[in-house]
């Protein structure tokens, strides 16, 4: 690992710190506050100093709902109510429901941080300008009103950030006098966020505040001699998060996806700006862009591992380009422990590394879970992650049994426990202390034998699945076994082997009980025969794509464990999945 690492003792005061931090910025007689500075300082400008690069492209479908005053983040759709906004230069448009009773911080980070001004910005009228700036005058209006979310230092970070990056769209047809009273609010909001930078959750929202606080130094007046600070300042959190492999602290692609297109924008703006970029910037860009590429499936999607989803594969494309870095695909991450097997038009992507333990993290209970895919076709999938705040549903997409690997008595191989507070994700309790993973590569294909250690504590068992992918790519075979490892402190009941299906995989049982025939959408057939256990089809979920909650099937073998010791092979699954000749 690439930095120091978090341990678990310390959470309980760093979660104190932050939430107190949080809740002190967020009461009404900040909302003054945050502009006091010395008399002499910079005055506001009517422009930038430097244009920032481009936004990421939104979606004009969801900024025609901003426009009509309805926001979906984290499952919640919110209407504006009836209050309208009347203020200069303004149309009346409808009030923004921006602190909703039924909403969780998921939902109020969303709202708050103002990345939804890319999806204004898609529609590119001038009713979705209006909109956006009336947007924006509402919220500055009513800022002394909001929950200690609003006011998280992640949050203000993608707040400050998206509106140097809207700046011209919000002036767009505008008198200057408006240009000098947003530049106001902008520098206002640099000054509260360099304030409390010092109370920004762990993890991840770091980077979102550091990058907030760069593009402040780059772009507005008076800021420039802050800019050698907060670079030092991402670079501390390059070596804090980003593993030697390119992998986040996390394993969760989806967020190293999201840091990877902030150091991105910032690299594009350090060059704008006439600055160097940190040497450590490009190489972390580097190295994040290898690992990316190492987490894809055939689609052009990511894994679904701790809390990652599918994400849009031209979006990953155009991400990388920007980038403008030489990579090269890699078979297996060291630090990020996530092993690849290619093969014909077969990817095997396998969990082979410890869950992630530090504050903050959305840990999964899914050591050495796998996924499959055939061509630009997923056929074995995790669950994914929803991305909401409720919180049954957060701890059942954790838990062992929402990925394809093998649980004990339905009972996790990590135990989750929330973090509680404003910032959300889950700590650890029991989980594996030791996970190893052998790679061989031949002529006839690759194998993989992994192993972890996460029963041990309850039931004296370590988990072992070996993998193989043959080199044409259409026979992949596998096992599953509980091997002991002390005298059984708790006598488990029931092993079970999962294999969650992608939605558009049609399933059926066989003649053969122990048989059960994959049809993908091209039409391609595949055969999974078992031995070891009862084969069963059951009711799945999918969660890989934001906002939406696909049903899906599983296949399910189950078997009992023995009563007396651990007889050889009674607690082994043997599996093979091959295509179907002629399909």
């Amino acid at each position: 690992m690439n930095g120091p690492s978090v341990t678990l003792w310390r959470a309980p005061f760093g979660w104190a710190l932050e939430n107190v931090g949080a809740a002190l910025v967020s009461l009404p007689f900040y909302r003054e506050a945050r502009h006091v500075t010395w008399p002499f300082a910079a005055k506001p400008a009517r422009a930038l100093l430097v244009q920032p690069p481009d936004p990421w492209p939104g979606d004009s479908a969801r900024g025609e709902d901003h426009m009509r005053g309805e926001f979906h983040f984290a499952g919640l759709i919110a209407q504006a109510g009836p209050e309208c906004l009347k203020a200069p230069y303004i149309v009346t448009l409808p009030a923004p429901p921006w602190s909703p009773a039924n909403a969780g911080p998921c939902w109020l980070a969303a709202m708050h941080g103002f990345a939804w001004l890319d999806d204004l910005r898609a529609v590119g009228s001038d009713a979705a300008k209006r909109a956006a700036r009336g947007y924006l005058v509402g919220w500055l209006r009513a800022r002394g009103r909001y929950p200690a979310v609003a006011w998280r230092a992640d949050v203000s970070g993608r707040r400050l950030s998206s509106w140097i990056t809207h700046f011209e769209f919000l002036c767009g047809g505008i008198d200057e006098a408006f240009r000098y009273w947003l530049s106001y609010e902008l520098m206002g909001e640099a000054r509260h966020l360099a304030r409390t930078r010092m109370f920004a959750p762990p993890g991840a929202g770091r980077f979102a505040a550091v990058k907030g606080l760069v593009y402040a130094a780059c772009c507005l007046p008076g800021r420039r001699h802050t800019l050698d600070r907060w670079l030092r300042a991402l670079e501390a959190e390059i070596d804090r998060q980003i593993l030697l492999d390119g992998g986040h602290v996390d394993r969760n692609p989806s967020l190293l996806f999201a840091i990877f297109r902030d150091l991105v924008d910032i690299r594009m703006l350090l060059s704008r700006a006439k600055r160097d970029a940190p040497a450590r910037l490009n190489d972390a860009a580097e190295r994040m862009a290898a690992m990316l590429r190492h987490l894809r499936h055939g689609d052009g999607g990511f894994a679904l591992f701790h809390g990652g989803r599918e994400e849009a594969g031209w979006l990953i494309d155009m991400a990388l380009a920007r980038a403008d870095v030489a990579t090269r695909l890699t078979f297996q991450s060291g630090d990020s422990g996530f092993q690849r097997l290619g093969a014909g038009r077969t990817t095997v992507l396998v969990d082979t590394g410890p869950p992630p333990a530090g504050p903050g993290a959305m840990a999964h209970a899914g050591s050495l879970s796998f996924e499959a895919s055939v061509g630009r076709h997923r056929l074995i999938t995790n669950v994914g992650a929803a991305v909401t705040d409720n919180r049954d549903w957060l701890r059942a997409e954790r838990a062992t049994a929402a990925h394809s690997t093998l649980t004990v008595d339905d009972v996790n191989s990590s135990e989750i426990r929330d973090a509680g507070g404003i910032f959300g994700g889950a700590v650890l309790g029991r989980h594996p202390r030791q996970v190893a993973c052998q790679r061989h590569e031949s002529e006839d294909g690759i194998w993989i034998d992994a192993s972890h250690d996460g029963y041990g504590p309850l039931f004296g068992l370590r988990h072992r699945r070996r993998l193989f992918l043959s080199s044409d790519g259409n026979d992949l075979r596998g096992e599953d076994a509980l091997e002991p490892l002390k005298p059984l402190a708790r006598r488990a009941r029931q092993f079970v082997v999962r294999f969650h299906l992608h939605p558009l995989v049609k399933a059926s049982l066989a003649e053969d009980p122990n048989q059960v025939l994959l049809r993908l959408p091209s039409g391609e057939g595949w055969r999974l025969r078992s031995r070891g256990g009862r084969v069963s089809l059951a009711e799945s979920v999918y969660l890989g794509q934001a906002g939406r909650r696909l049903p899906s099937e599983q296949i399910v073998i189950a078997n009992e464990m023995p009563a007396e010791g651990n007889a050889p092979g009674a607690t082994q699954v043997q599996w093979a999945l091959k295509k179907i000749e002629g399909s």
